[in-house]
């Protein structure tokens, strides 16, 4: 999943790092959805960053018993944690046949335990009131709930924003926990370019593009990071800015290219 790259600059040093992941370890010691975690010591810290992605780098801390929590650089925040060891917990129950208790915990509370840990992490933030509930059968009786939360700016999501979160459905451990492409809120909402006007503006733009009309054009109003739908040729996203945007998916009937994604200034 991680690859270490060429070391990218970093804002945060691994001392800085370090304090980070102990200052969540520490506060999450007394939750029994992360009590796998308790007495593991930090072993090393290492700068990392995503394969094939825009340089945006983060810490990584792995624990003794090869847990992770992962820390933003750009602004120290905890982006990730994979809890090996409820993990382990989980194969030698598969395993052995031994520790299902019975019944397996109600999503209901699960649901409960989860917005208690989401708040670990994204504190200060707008959700959508309910959450993506998938309850995943890996192999019986073995199960999971996952919960996910699409985040929100007055109502406006952002796109590919959210908190993630998966519990084991026996234990209500969590076993994984990632915030997804983690912009600033934008500095404002206001609108100055509506959907009727972005539509023709996307319908002109493939016109003029590729000689043909669109076969129909999807259009929703997102929170993007700053040239994730603008970039020019060889430029990046900055994931410290973000905008409010038109992001158009537009269908055309040529083989080659079915989806064009086009971003469009609502500011």
């Amino acid at each position: 999943m991680v690859s270490r790259a060429d070391k990218p600059d970093s804002l945060l040093t691994e001392a800085q790092a370090r304090q980070k992941a102990q200052a969540f370890l520490d506060g999450v010691a007394g939750m029994e959805a992360f009590r796998s975690l308790r007495g593991s010591a930090i072993k090393t810290v290492r700068l990392e960053t995503l394969r094939g992605k825009a340089p945006d780098p983060f810490w990584v801390a792995y624990l003794e018993n090869n847990s992770q929590v992962h820390v933003q650089d750009r602004d120290g925040r905890i982006l990730r944690v994979i809890n090996e060891g409820a993990f382990r917990k989980a194969g030698e129950r598969r395993r052995t046949g031994v520790g299902y208790p019975a019944p397996e915990l109600p999503v209901s509370t699960l649901q409960k335990q989860a917005l208690i840990v989401r708040a670990r992490f994204a504190d200060n933030a707008n959700f959508s009131a309910m959450p993506t509930v998938r309850v995943q059968h890996a192999r019986k009786p073995e199960s999971q709930v996952s919960f996910q939360w699409e985040r929100q700016f007055h109502g406006i999501p952002f796109e590919g924003a959210s908190f993630s979160l998966t519990l084991d459905r026996y234990s209500g451990e969590v076993l994984v926990a990632t915030l997804n492409n983690w912009a600033p809120q934008p500095t404002t909402k206001l609108e100055r370019v509506t959907q009727k006007e972005a539509e023709a503006m996307a319908h002109r733009a493939i016109q003029e593009r590729f000689g043909k009309e669109p076969v129909s054009v999807q259009i929703a109003k997102k929170i993007v990071a700053k040239n994730m739908y603008f970039a020019t040729p060889g430029s990046v996203s900055s994931p410290n800015e973000s905008r409010v945007a038109w992001v158009v998916s537009v269908e055309r009937s040529l083989p080659q290219i079915q989806v064009v994604f086009l971003g469009i200034d609502a500011e």
